[in-house]
């Protein structure tokens, strides 16, 4: 379902665009959990979550906004004011864009929090972005000067400030950097940067270096580390293309996986807790066990590229009788679901992979890219066809599977 509302925008305001996937938020998000934040042509930004939330945010109007969103739910919002809450709960179809109840927690699990911190005379705002405890600050090309002693000491530790440069940024930048502190600055020019414009900057900034990546994604946690100066990051506006060998090998273990998550969407809660009389696992340890097993290896090898993903772990107990299930209420569409996040996970971060050699292990990791990912194909295939060889177990539960 696509819902959009208040098209006519003012450039002063900011364009939210909330999209929650069909990857839909679990009980709760971790601390330390990773972001990714992507630039678009323009100035628009992607704040993607690792449970399938998507937030954008452009500063002009809708037709200006260029991020590609699958088939999801949409809410685009236009406001001079946020102070909003968008959140999706376990085995429901659709999310939730709201105002925050008063006295919400800015780092409710399960949820992103949008707040306006201050506004400058022309309407152009300072956006405050909270999701699984990492703060992103989002402040435009066309902000003008403001109070920002107030707001900059109330607010949390900042992870990421998002940094419009206009074209001629004069002394705002350092005075937002110099008030937010954060560990990391992301410039955010509308158009590109001359090398001449680039080192002023810099100097502003008062900086040793720019980092610069051609690809249009940064890593962001509450988790990560504390520079000890601010690392100020310059990507570009497109996403990384992995080498056709690896693209090829990616795209067996996501096929792999979608024929997984076919099979697992139409099985009941009951199903997935099936236990059978012959002593072998659950279906539901089954899911957990595939989706736990991508997500740690190919975390460990992200972890040691890049230190704001941390090593996430979901394993279940390995022996039936330890098995306890992370979540007995989840219906097969969210452990589905689950396995798309994981899925979602590899591929945000995947640009981490760009030079890796595909037959030497991989950073963090004993395992090659090439053996890594034929053997999670094969993986999904296995556990899968375990799965459907219990539906004619004695005992099965009655339901859509039954008859596979």
């Amino acid at each position: 379902m696509c819902l959009r509302f208040i098209r006519g925008v003012a450039a002063a305001r900011w364009l939210i665009i909330a999209s929650a996937l069909i990857a839909a938020t679990p009980a709760h998000a971790d601390p330390g959990d990773p972001l990714a934040v992507r630039r678009w042509l323009g100035g628009a930004i992607t704040i993607e979550t690792h449970w399938g939330l998507n937030l954008v945010v452009d500063p002009g109007t809708e037709s200006r906004v260029k991020p590609p969103l699958r088939t999801g739910q949409q809410q685009v919002v236009s406001t001079r004011v946020y102070d909003h809450v968008l959140e999706r709960t376990p085995n429901s179809a659709e999310a939730e864009w709201r105002r925050a109840p008063v006295g919400a927690d800015a780092a409710r699990p399960n949820a992103v929090r949008v707040r306006t911190l201050q506004q400058d005379a022309n309407g152009a705002a300072v956006l405050a972005i909270t999701v699984d405890e990492a703060v992103v600050i989002v402040a435009p090309q066309s902000l003008q000067r403001i109070d920002l002693s107030v707001i900059a000491e109330k607010q949390p530790p900042v992870d990421l400030l998002v940094l419009g440069v206009p074209s001629n940024a004069g002394n705002e930048l350092k005075r937002l950097v110099d008030a937010f502190k954060p560990r990391v600055v992301l410039l955010n020019p509308a158009d590109s940067l001359t090398e001449e414009e680039l080192e002023q900057v810099r100097k502003e900034l008062s900086t040793k270096q720019i980092e610069r990546r051609a690809h249009n994604t940064i890593a962001v946690s509450s988790g990560g580390p504390s520079p000890a100066s601010t690392r100020v990051v310059l990507i570009g506006e497109s996403p990384w293309t992995p080498p056709a060998e690896l693209k090829e090998l990616i795209t067996a273990m996501q096929e792999a996986c979608d024929e997984s998550q076919a099979v697992f969407a139409g099985l009941t809660a009951e199903q997935l807790n099936f236990q059978p009389p012959n002593g072998t696992h659950t279906p539901r340890w089954n899911a957990e066990h595939m989706m736990g097993r991508q997500l740690q290896f190919f975390s460990q090898i992200y972890h040691a590229l890049s230190p704001e993903i941390p090593v996430l772990d979901l394993n279940p107990r390995q022996m039936p009788t330890d098995y306890q299930p992370a979540h007995p209420d989840w219906d097969g569409q969210e452990e589905a679901r689950q396995m798309q996040r994981v899925m979602d996970f590899t591929l945000r971060f995947a640009y981490l992979l760009d030079g890796v050699d595909l037959d030497r292990p991989a950073p963090g990791s004993r395992w090659t890219l090439r053996r890594l990912l034929k053997q999670m194909q094969r993986h999904y295939d296995e556990h899968t066809a375990n799965t459907v060889s219990k539906f004619n177990q004695p005992g099965w539960p009655g339901g859509p599977a039954a008859s596979r």
